[in-house]
């Protein structure tokens, strides 16, 4: 008679059951092997899935507030976010049906504190680039904005000064886009938008405009690497793209931003040659 050895009864059809007797050191054994067996499969599928996931070619957006989708409200509407979902929609119509859009959004930053903390965890785009990300196939900048406003810009100024605060602007923003090419990664500039207080201060709207011009001059030279686009709409204090403070665009208009970005990351990726490293 066993000593409270387990039981299992196994059944066949016109067959009387049998008992058979495992004793706990073949059940313990036979456990181990059945986990085992699982856990090899389990991490199998994960390790596939993680491969897959590793290897699909990804958009990183990296800039200010504008970036990040921020609102007067504090309320965040990344257009990074809305890019996804323009490129599923149009998924016959894009290179990358499963594309993935990762960004980096830095209210308040300027493009020469962004140059200036290129590696600093998690904010940096070398370190993006270095550590965080895998299989980056283009860099889209946005950046510039808050420059601006630290310019010290107000009212009418000489050419000369217009000269001097445009070309250190477009210099920080230059430097952004030589990290990502750094990585052999191609990147797409879009120009500073225009603002309220744009309209409100000569100065910073020739500011503003002359960076976007040497920026655009900057692409065309290294063309190979970069592609330049004009930010989509320009700022007016009835349309519904922007939010009240005249700075950030509304939900509307971030939504609006990605639609308008979405067919130029297709263009950039084509005439940049990216859709041949994927």
């Amino acid at each position: 008679m066993p000593n409270r050895d387990k039981v299992i009864n196994i059944s066949r059809a016109g067959v009387k059951p049998k008992t058979l007797f495992f004793d706990d050191t073949s059940q313990m054994l036979f456990l181990f092997l059945l986990c085992l067996f699982f856990h090899s499969s389990f991490t199998h599928a994960i390790n596939e899935f993680d491969r897959d996931e590793s290897a699909r070619p990804i958009i990183l957006c990296y800039g200010d507030s504008l970036t990040a989708g921020m609102t007067p409200e504090r309320n965040y509407f990344p257009y990074p976010s809305f890019l996804e979902e323009v490129f599923e929609s149009r998924e016959e119509n894009f290179l990358y049906g499963d594309v993935k859009v990762e960004w980096i959004g830095l209210p308040g930053w300027t493009a020469k504190r962004m140059v200036e903390t290129k590696d600093f965890a998690n904010k940096g785009l070398e370190d993006a680039l270095k550590h965080r990300y895998e299989n980056v196939k283009l860099v889209v900048i946005l950046a510039g904005t808050n420059d601006l406003g630290y310019s010290r810009i107000r009212g009418p100024a000489s050419s000369s000064k217009i000269l001097e605060v445009s070309s250190s602007i477009a210099n920080w923003i230059e430097t952004l886009h030589e990290i990502s090419h750094n990585f052999k990664v191609p990147s797409l500039a879009i120009s500073i938008p225009g603002s309220a207080f744009q309209t409100k201060n000569a100065g910073a709207s020739e500011v503003a405009n002359k960076v976007n011009l040497l920026l655009e001059d900057w692409c065309t030279v290294h063309n190979d690497l970069c592609l330049y686009m004009q930010f989509p709409f320009q700022y007016e204090n009835s349309d519904k793209n922007w939010s009240k403070d005249g700075l950030h665009l509304s939900k509307a208009g971030y939504r609006a931003l990605a639609e308008k970005v979405a067919p130029m990351i297709q263009t950039a990726m084509i005439c940049l040659g990216t859709e041949n490293s994927k």
